[in-house]
């Protein structure tokens, strides 16, 4: 469990600093990929279970830790 909140951990930093990147406040950047997680929690399934396309296909499946990455890189 421990890894789990070590990447929870890490995605939220990240949502921070890109949050600070475009001068609004972290709590202001609702991201699908958050949701559809806490969703997928609340149901007690997995996110492929809720999302029509798989995961790296759905375009609306945006928010994942490598492209918030790739974002303030940009």
């Amino acid at each position: 469990m421990e890894g789990s909140n070590s990447k929870e951990r890490i995605h939220r930093e990240l949502r921070e600093q890109l949050a600070q990147a475009l001068g609004i406040p972290a709590e202001f950047l609702v991201l699908p990929y958050d949701k559809t997680k806490d969703l997928a929690k609340r149901l007690g399934c997995s996110v492929g279970d809720i999302l029509p396309m798989s995961e790296d296909n759905d375009p609306f499946y945006v928010g994942k830790p490598a492209q918030i990455r790739e974002a303030i890189i940009l």
